[in-house]
């Protein structure tokens, strides 16, 4: 019987914690004399090689910060 996981960083997916879940399986399905596999299969992250833009948000909030001391020193 074969179980297929699928995951992020199962390279690092210590072997104790591969027993464990061998036991589980064995203890929740009642296969006791019935030989398991676990296949680990790892699946790359779509987001790790997109270039990082360039955040506007501290440019923005100087803007709006300088427009309204502008606007205030006008006032006085």
């Amino acid at each position: 019987l074969s179980f297929k996981i699928h995951g992020n960083h199962l390279e690092g997916l210590a072997p104790s914690y591969k027993k464990y879940l061998d036991n589980y399986f064995r203890k929740a399905l009642s296969l006791q004399s019935i030989p398991l596999r676990m296949i680990f299969e790892a699946s790359d992250n779509p987001y790790a090689y997109k270039a990082k833009r360039v955040s506007t948000g501290l440019v923005t909030r100087r803007k709006i910060k300088n427009q309204l001391r502008k606007k205030l020193s006008s006032k006085n």
